[in-house]
């Protein structure tokens, strides 16, 4: 048989030159809808494979087609047919974004057309994998996302047009009115700004008041031109960026937290997923089913995504890109399960909510194997499928493609490389320069206690978090000599923290002395003391406790 595969790009290249939210949005999504173009066209000369054609937009304006595509041809394709195809495809790209045609050349897309006897996809990955490593060299300049967020160089419906094509209908962003110079006014949508994701949480529990702080509804403009993220007269990103924390720390006073002026960008990947592949085409299975199943976890996270209050830029199948606050409290599901850890008698306790960023992802994950499920059960005995995650949280004012970039390090250099993969891997970079890096594979007892950390630290005293910290420090070599002993654990905690106050935090204490014991036993093939001579299981112990601290942080840092 005759196959067909596609590629595209350069997208990582041309997504870190975002500066802002809708730069990064818009990158994304120009990508994913020139892959839909290509699709549209190239299927027509054989059977498409994968992705699945049944992706519907908006998905809450996610990009969802993938930067690969395979399709089994019905003959041969000549090259002029694959260059008409290639043509007409960006013409209608071009179209539908306003995207300058003398730009074009920019966007590379790769063809490769081979006969293939078995194992299909798995041959033509590896082909595309070396067409990519030997990109070609353009003579233009480098394509400016920038510059098409400017109003006063290109039309000021470009990026509205391609805004209504990935939201349309959908309510994830409020209805924008705009104020004319003049008596007009219209109504947009437009993507949040770095600010106002960070503080999502206090727009889900007062969305009058939140408004209102900001006077959003009366964003100004200039000229009769629009400029989507002004919110002040001063048009200095930065001061804006101040103007909106200025103005929620005034409405809300103590409902503000250190938490709201960071935010999170988020990477996953499935693991296993190219085995799974690989596993079907040797037994002749069917790969549209898989693709399928992929496109019923998009649909189903991007959902998720939204009652979370988080901002997908990226649901292409198994890989994940999104925004997301740190935490929400109004976040409401079912809980995790984590009984298959532990006992059948104890499982009746084994089941933890909360509302943070890490019950977000692994609830995704959780969603992720419950969709692929019945297609690895078939065809992959020995292995299990899941997501590992890149979670890098930053300050207000750090550059964004700063930490895309550490997101995408975190997922593949450090959550990928782990032995079980199926990880989350952190950081947490303040505005003081102090850093915080941690991770967990998520089947262990080891990250339900963490989870369980989270949730009944939630509305401690930051005071008493300290104390915790410090008394752990202070005295971490009894700590190591007791780890492995539960018993001894507790009566550690019992003598420590026995004023009458403590009583109400047994719950806290159980997570925290369990996070030792578990810390103690997962890494005990680990050589203990790192290149500073700091025991690394104490240092975990801590960077957890660091973690719930800091979501705990009134906003009198920094």
């Amino acid at each position: 048989m005759k196959y067909l595969a596609l590629t595209i790009g350069p997208i990582y290249k041309t997504m870190s030159q975002a500066r802002k939210t809708r730069e990064l949005w818009s990158a994304s999504f120009s990508f994913s809808l020139l892959m839909k173009y290509l699709i549209d066209e190239f299927s027509k000369h054989g059977e498409l494979l994968s992705p699945s054609p049944n992706v519907k937009l908006p998905l809450h304006g996610a990009g969802v087609y993938p930067d690969r595509c395979y399709i089994k041809l019905n003959k041969a394709m000549t090259e002029t047919e694959i260059n008409n195809n290639k043509e007409i495809a960006l013409k209608e790209f071009s179209l539908a974004t306003g995207y300058n045609p003398n730009e074009l050349a920019y966007f590379q897309i790769y063809v490769v057309q081979k006969e293939i006897a078995c194992n299909p996809i798995k041959s033509l990955n590896v082909i595309l994998d070396g067409l990519e490593l030997s990109k070609k060299y353009f003579s233009i300049k480098t394509f400016d996302i920038n510059y098409y967020w400017n109003t006063q160089s290109v039309s000021p419906e470009f990026f509205q047009n391609l805004y209504e094509k990935g939201y349309g209908d959908d309510e994830i962003l409020p209805p924008i009115l705009v104020k004319y110079s003049g008596a007009k006014s219209k109504t947009f949508k437009r993507f949040k700004s770095i600010p106002e994701i960070s503080t999502t949480e206090l727009e889900k529990q007062h969305p009058s008041e939140y408004w209102n702080a900001l006077g959003i509804q009366y964003l100004k403009t200039s000229n009769g031109e629009i400029n989507f993220e002004q919110l002040a007269q001063n048009k200095e990103d930065e001061q804006i960026e101040d103007n909106i924390i200025n103005a929620l720390k005034s409405e809300f006073k103590d409902n503000f937290k250190f938490r709201h002026k960071y935010f999170t960008i988020v990477q996953a990947d499935g693991d296993n997923v190219g085995s799974l592949i690989g596993e079907i085409e040797k037994n002749n299975g069917d790969i549209m089913s898989f693709s399928n199943a992929l496109n019923e976890f998009v649909s189903s996270a991007a959902g998720e995504l939204k009652k979370y209050g988080a901002f997908p830029i990226y649901m292409g199948g198994d890989d994940l890109l999104f925004f997301a606050p740190l935490t929400n409290d109004k976040y409401e599901f079912e809980g995790l399960d984590f009984r298959e850890l532990f006992p059948p008698e104890k499982n009746e306790k084994y089941r933890v909510n909360g509302n943070n960023v890490f019950f977000l992802m692994t609830r995704l994950n959780f969603m992720f194997k419950e969709k692929l499920a019945p297609i690895v059960n078939k065809y992959m005995k020995d292995k299990t499928v899941s997501l590992s995650f890149g979670l890098s949280v930053g300050y207000y004012k750090k550059p964004m493609n700063e930490i895309l970039a550490e997101s995408y390090e975190l997922l593949f250099y450090n959550a990928k490389k782990q032995p079980c993969k199926n990880y989350i891997a952190l950081k947490l970079e303040k505005h003081s320069g102090q850093s915080l890096d941690f991770g967990f594979t998520q089947n262990t007892p080891l990250y339900y206690y963490f989870l369980n950390l989270c949730t009944e630290s939630k509305g401690k005293d930051e005071n008493f978090l300290n104390s915790v910290m410090f008394k752990i420090n202070n005295q971490k070599k009894i700590i190591i000599e007791i780890a492995n002993d539960v018993n001894k654990l507790k009566y550690f905690f019992d003598e420590n923290f026995n004023e009458a106050s403590h009583k109400n935090y047994q719950a806290f204490f159980e997570a925290v002395r369990h996070i030792i014991h578990e810390t103690f036993s997962w890494f005990a093939h680990e050589k203990p003391v790192d290149e500073n001579h700091e025991d690394k299981r104490i240092s975990r112990i801590y960077s957890c406790l660091r973690f719930v601290q800091f979501l705990n942080a009134n906003d009198n840092h920094e």
